[in-house]
């Protein structure tokens, strides 16, 4: 219905005719449900309907600035690095003269295993077992 050109008829006595008079209906809302989704895996959007447009505000829950790390682009929060200090719960709003509306994310990321890491420690497991070994030898002999 928004957007929708309707004709608006008027008649009165004291008219000589009918006038017909177009107008464009404008429905003016607040924010609707607002939705987080998954851009990517370093980037969440905020969506929601509006009319006038909303405007999206991200913040954390917990009132800490964001890092430095983590930009703000448009309706996108995007992590430019994913790291654990970066866990918490954010918040997006979405508000125009209407009204405004919020939902809530939990980030939580996990550090991934290092195989170099593991390769160390196997070598290294290797050399304790090899020094365990040549001890025992030596203690034989």
């Amino acid at each position: 219905m928004h957007g929708h050109l309707v004709e608006c008829i008027v008649t009165n006595a004291a008219l000589l005719q009918e006038e017909s008079l177009p107008f464009n209906i404008q429905i003016y809302f607040s924010p609707t449900e607002v939705k987080i989704s998954k851009k990517s895996e370093d980037a969440f959007e905020c969506l929601t309907e509006a009319n006038p447009q909303a405007k999206i505000t991200w913040s954390r829950s917990d009132h800490s600035r964001l890092q430095s790390t983590v930009r703000v682009e448009g309706a996108t929060l995007r992590f430019g690095s994913m790291t654990s200090d970066l866990n918490g719960l954010y918040r997006c709003e979405a508000s125009n003269p209407y009204g405004k509306k919020h939902s809530y994310i939990d980030v939580h990321v996990t550090s991934e295993s290092c195989s170099a890491c593991w390769i160390l420690f196997g070598i290294l497991i290797i050399m304790i077992l090899f020094g365990v070994a040549a001890l025992c030898y030596m203690a034989r002999t």
